[in-house]
């Protein structure tokens, strides 16, 4: 009977992983459970969306690496399965080099990115104290690929830089997928925001992130972040995410 009940789950998530994968939104889920839960946020949030005359209310979302913090100096480390070989990615390139090695099958090493290691304030940290300012603490929130156990080390800096938004408003995805950050936004929207802000560094997650809110009947705004004193670098990243030529190369004429 165990193993007709697992062939059966077995079954079950299979097939639904393949009608969740049609959605466009749902990042990887490891078990048919997960896969349900989403699948009842989609609804909740259809059914939001079919809703009419919605009361207002507002977020803002912001990475948090190289949107409030910059030139950090954390890493990750990236194990290669077979040879054991390691690689380290600072947290700058997390977003795009960490889906990459992933598809190749690493594993990770997070124990560094838990930490906030130097740093100075980054290109979007003024406008997150202006939101603040305006709207307040309670909407604010934090949402990075960092994992779940960086939030502690991300509040204290904010609040060694004055800044105090509740703990439970900063979110470590532990995953650099666009796709994550999107289905979290989707979340937020089940949950009753209709009216959302959404900053990041990375191309792919701005990307996700508006493919999912522009199917939403709500207002939102969805930017991507770039140091204001080094246009090269947004640039870089751009073509790096289009062009696949890393974006730390440098060229003759």
């Amino acid at each position: 009977k165990l193993k007709q009940a697992y062939a059966a789950e077995q079954t079950a998530f299979k097939t639904n992983k393949k009608i969740a994968s049609k959605t466009g939104v749902l990042a990887e889920s490891r078990t048919n459970k997960e896969l349900i839960e989403k699948a009842k946020m989609i609804d909740k949030a259809l059914e939001l969306g079919a809703k009419r005359n919605k009361k207002a209310r507002g977020m803002s979302t912001f990475d948090f690496d190289e949107t409030l913090i910059d030139k950090g100096k954390n890493f990750i480390v990236a194990i290669e399965p077979n040879t054991g070989r390691k690689v380290k990615i600072s947290s700058g390139k997390w977003p795009i080099e960490g889906p990459k090695f992933t598809e190749q099958g690493f594993t990770f090493d997070f124990s560094d990115f838990v930490k906030v290691r130097g740093g100075v304030e980054g290109p979007m940290f003024k406008k997150f104290k202006e939101r603040i300012a305006k709207f307040g603490p309670d909407n604010m929130y934090i949402l990075t690929a960092r994992p779940p156990e960086a939030a502690t080390a991300i509040y204290g800096w904010l609040k060694s830089k004055g800044i105090d938004i509740p703990f439970e408003n900063i979110t470590g995805l532990g995953n650099s997928k666009g796709e994550a950050k999107a289905e979290w936004m989707l979340k937020k929207f089940s949950e009753g925001y209709n009216d959302m802000y959404f900053v990041d560094d990375a191309l792919p997650n701005v990307k996700a992130v508006k493919d999912v809110l522009s199917q939403l009947d709500i207002k939102s705004d969805v930017q991507l972040a770039y140091s204001k004193t080094n246009l090269n670098k947004g640039v870089n990243k751009i073509m790096e995410h289009s062009l696949d030529i890393g974006s730390e190369k440098v060229f003759s004429k």
